[in-house]
């Protein structure tokens, strides 16, 4: 993780340090974000490690298989913090994560071939917040239309037809100005 002080035009390097748990999990960054408190995230392929720009320590939170209110699985590819707070947490094979900083608790939403509801992939690539509060969820299964207040996915995919999705790998997803919603497919 580096950081750049544009005055002096140095960068300042973070990196893991085995000898030292209050540091940077892993050097394989794939996401930073700064939520609303100043608390700056990063996802990389050790889990989401909390950085406290004070006390300039890590915090990691890691996949457990022994408790389901832990990260679904360790690569993190996308954060995105919505209005109330929680940080919506992307996984490269795990699916979708709602981070709770109060409690520090996970909730997951992972593809269920039998709830068509449920997410679309496991493997999220992006993830966004328009305008309304909606988040759209993209993976390499298509786009997800994901509304808080219904708690289901709607599926947006490639199909026989020429007004779908051109690939079903998608990379990100945007909201411009107008309403239209701009998807980035392979």
């Amino acid at each position: 993780l580096n950081r750049f002080d544009p005055e002096k035009e140095i960068f300042t390097r973070y990196k893991h340090d085995k000898n030292n748990p209050a540091s940077l999990s892993n050097n394989n960054l794939w996401y930073v974000c700064i939520d609303s408190r100043g608390v700056i995230w990063i996802g990389s392929e050790k889990g989401l490690d909390k950085f406290d720009p004070e006390t300039k320590k890590f915090v990691n939170y890691q996949h457990d298989k022994n408790d389901p209110q832990s990260l679904s699985f360790n690569t993190v590819t996308s954060i995105h913090e919505d209005q109330n707070g929680m940080l919506w947490v992307g996984t490269f094979g795990g699916g979708l994560n709602v981070f709770d900083p109060e409690k520090e608790t996970f909730t997951r939403h992972q593809h269920d071939p039998r709830n068509p509801y449920s997410l679309i992939n496991n493997t999220v690539t992006s993830i966004y917040r328009d305008a309304a509060g909606v988040i759209w969820v993209s993976s390499y299964g298509g786009v997800d239309r994901f509304d808080p207040g219904g708690n289901q996915f709607e599926h947006y995919k490639n199909t026989d037809n020429t007004d779908s999705l051109s690939s079903n790998i998608v990379r990100s997803v945007y909201q411009d100005d107008n309403g239209a919603v701009w998807v980035g497919t392979e």
